[in-house]
């Protein structure tokens, strides 16, 4: 990763799933490790 998208914000699932209208199975996103506001993310599955 850059420096750039290093930022070090993270969102757990409880958060994804507050933001998103997806749940399981098709929650496809469980945690988010690295975002640039609307630029990009980094999400673990």
């Amino acid at each position: 990763m850059t420096e750039a998208a290093n930022t070090g914000k993270t969102i757990d699932i409880n958060r994804i799933v507050q933001m998103i209208p997806h749940r399981y199975p098709f929650l496809l996103v469980d945690r988010v490790v690295d975002l640039l506001p609307d630029e990009s993310a980094t999400g673990i599955k």
